[in-house]
């Protein structure tokens, strides 16, 4: 059995985690480009016609900041065959998660096909989804797929875009795994690969030889062992403590904000209503006030509204 944490910093890596899931699949690395077509293979169920080559398109990059406007966690590859690919893990609020899907699909849609270019020669665009949780609780399913279809009859009008999600919150660790299925698999890898108290586990896994969590297996040894990774990692750690505090302060000056508005519009009118309103509003400016810090801090609008809630549309005036 190998003794995969002898590196002691394996334990603070999580392929949950979006940065690391980035810094393995995306690197644009012969290494993490190989694992990045073993995973889609999976994923795609590819066995007739594999994706053999891949070329991300927004490889990871030593200036990599946490928090600028440019820094994106999801995977844009682009396949031997023209087929454009998004793909992202999802760990934390899944509020309006699939509409984000959608959002990702289309826009990829709206830049498949070239100017002056035919309609029949647009490429297909797929955004798969690691969801660490579940996200569809009405089904057991794994994995699900999303197309265009008839809403009766249910044939496709199109398969220019489809969207995958794998939840990964519905591994079922006691099921043998020699029962489970390739994907099963590889997704208990994604979601143990990190978990000391599983590593006997992992090691059966790996012991099965299988392409996708072999190689994953390779590039995730490798950034775990890197010190700009390392490095990156405690920054997304403290940016994380960075948010949840300014969040903590907008709550409570909100709050006291609101009781005391509360309190003179309440006398004002001497109605519950009045303090009621008074504590709403002072909640939502101080909740505002962060959204602005992180706004000046270079965070985009989009991990905005994920954060706080709020819309696109008021984060964009403040």
């Amino acid at each position: 059995m190998k003794k995969l944490f002898e590196n002691t910093y394996r334990g603070r890596f999580s392929l949950t985690n979006d940065l690391v899931f980035y810094l393995v699949y995306g690197a644009g690395t012969e290494a993490s480009n190989r694992a990045l077509v073993a995973m889609l293979n999976v994923v795609l169920d590819r066995k007739e016609d594999p994706i053999t080559k891949i070329k991300v398109i927004n490889t990871v990059h030593k200036g990599l900041r946490l928090g600028d406007k440019t820094t994106v966690m999801d995977i844009k590859a682009e396949t031997d065959s023209g087929e454009m690919i998004d793909v992202e893990m999802q760990k934390g609020t899944l509020h309006f998660y699939s509409e984000r899907a959608l959002f990702y699909g289309a826009r990829m849609v709206n830049s498949a096909l070239e100017s002056g270019i035919n309609y029949d020669k647009m490429k297909k665009s797929i955004v798969i989804s690691f969801v660490d949780g579940t996200l569809f609780p009405d089904t057991r399913d794994l994995h699900t797929e999303f197309l265009l279809q008839e809403k009766n009859t249910h044939f496709v009008l199109t398969d220019r875009l489809s969207l995958h999600f794998i939840e990964l919150g519905k591994v079922d660790d006691k099921v043998p795994l020699e029962k489970m299925l390739p994907l099963e698999r590889f997704c208990a890898y994604l979601k143990y690969a990190g978990d000391e108290t599983r590593e006997n586990y992992v090691n059966k896994l790996l012991d099965l030889g299988e392409e996708a969590v072999d190689m994953s297996e390779y590039v995730f040894r490798e950034i775990t062992e890197d010190d700009l990774a390392r490095e990156m990692l405690e920054r997304q750690e403290k940016a994380a403590h960075d948010i949840a505090t300014w969040k903590e302060l907008a709550r409570r000056e909100g709050l006291e904000e609101g009781k005391k508005e509360g309190r003179e519009e309440g006398k004002r009118e001497g109605r519950e209503e009045g303090r009621k309103k008074g504590r709403q509003e002072g909640y939502h400016d101080g909740i505002a006030e962060v959204a602005k810090k992180m706004k000046s801090a270079g965070m985009s609008v989009e991990k905005i509204v994920e954060l706080t809630g709020l819309q696109a549309i008021d984060i964009e005036k403040l």
